[in-house]
């Protein structure tokens, strides 16, 4: 039992940890149904963000969509 518990913490302290955010993403999407393919986040990355922009005159109307992994300032 004395050797367990110390191999236990060197085996937990050389352990990589785990990045707990991952967003969906995306670019020239115009649904977020398309929007489905996983990115693991890095570090830096706190939250995600949409960015969607579209402009439109009369019946012509253009959309486009980003949902990437946005770094904390």
């Amino acid at each position: 039992m004395k050797i367990f518990l110390p191999v236990l913490l060197a085996a937990l302290l050389g352990v990589e940890r785990a990045s707990s955010l991952m967003c969906f993403s995306c670019l020239n999407q115009k649904s977020n149904l398309y929007c489905l393919k996983p990115t693991i986040c890095s570090d830096q990355d706190n939250y995600c963000v949409t960015v969607s922009a579209s402009a439109g005159i009369g019946e012509c109307q253009a959309s486009d969509r980003a949902f990437l992994p946005w770094p904390s300032p």
